[in-house]
């Protein structure tokens, strides 16, 4: 399969749990993303500026990017739209978002369906160097699904979990000018095996990346 226009029905759609914006356990529901997507504690989905963008009514131009998986129509691009549509529908439960407040959406829309390569080159185009995407989820979407070889970003992320317990790490500068093989191993780290190595203790190591995030979150450095 190349790409074709399909119409499908809003309540047959199913989100995608892998979505770089905000990738859940893939055994979570439509409901359990759109409640995240709800909650949104790092305003990955903004779905309120959305619904006003979007003007009075659903833009049949703009089409969600859809895979089957078998007989599952998995929405690989356009998981925000989906999402009002679901809303607006009655198709998930919402408290606080009133579907009075969305655009005027059909109950059937046209689809790019297509495979799952070409969907994911898609996703690729639209979002990598748009700014939608933190650095650690682009790393992971091109390990992932573009196989590429891991950066000491992400290996930074996997042994330490650094990135994730201070947000401020998260930005292209940190990765490009902190976290990188060969600052990292002048600070004496590196990765082997996909491990973290380091020639301090372990207790030194903890307080060497302690104060670099918090020389990032104080702008001690910083970009500028």
């Amino acid at each position: 399969m190349s790409q074709e226009v399909i119409t499908l029905k809003l309540k047959e759609l199913v989100l995608w749990t892998e979505n770089p914006r905000d990738p859940v356990d893939e055994t979570a529901t439509d409901q359990d993303i759109v409640d995240r997507a709800l909650t949104d504690k790092l305003s990955k989905w903004n779905l309120r500026r959305l619904a006003k963008e979007m003007g009075q009514r659903y833009d049949f131009s703009e089409l969600p990017t859809v895979v089957f998986h078998g007989n599952k129509p998995v929405v690989y691009d356009g998981n925000r739209r989906v999402v009002l549509g679901k809303i607006k529908h009655g198709l998930v439960s919402v408290d606080g978002f009133h579907a009075d407040i969305l655009p005027l959406f059909p109950d059937e829309i046209p689809c790019n369906v297509c495979s799952e390569a070409i969907a994911l080159e898609n996703v690729w185009r639209k979002h990598a160097e748009t700014g939608s995407w933190l650095p650690l989820d682009r790393d992971m979407f091109l390990h992932k699904h573009m196989k590429d070889k891991k950066s000491a970003f992400l290996l930074m992320e996997e042994n330490t979990g650094i990135i994730t317990a201070n947000p401020k790490l998260n930005q292209r500068f940190v990765k490009d000018e902190i976290f990188r093989e060969d600052i990292l191993g002048k600070l004496g780290i590196s990765f082997v095996d996909e491990k973290l190595h380091s020639k301090h203790s372990r207790e030194e190591t903890l307080a060497l990346l302690d104060d670099i995030s918090r020389k990032v979150r104080d702008k001690v450095i910083s970009l500028f």
